[in-house]
């Protein structure tokens, strides 16, 4: 399933955007447009498709980033999930 993503080194204003590869209890591998260098810390937001919605709000490290092989393609950025919450959407009223 691929979910939106988006994702910023630690410290910093800018959030960047990409979407889901692969994801487990302990890491994600997502494309993104743009990647922040290996070993930086970094925190992550997902979009949740469920019946009640929220974000899945977590921080963790970049691992690696894998450059392309072809012309079309994003990069491929794998990170550890190390803290999580999950945050509740709001329901807008009629």
């Amino acid at each position: 399933m691929k979910l939106p993503v988006e994702f910023r080194r630690v410290g910093t204003r800018r959030w960047l955007q990409g979407y889901t590869e692969d994801m487990s209890s302990s890491g994600v591998r997502f494309r993104a447009g743009e990647w922040v260098q290996p070993k930086s810390r970094i925190e992550m937001i997902f979009r949740m498709p469920v019946g009640d919605p929220c974000n899945f709000v977590c921080s963790g490290v970049v691992l690696r980033v894998d450059l392309p092989a072809q012309a079309g393609l994003l990069p491929t950025i794998a990170a550890t999930i190390d803290e999580y919450t999950f945050v509740r959407i709001p329901k807008s009223t009629p």
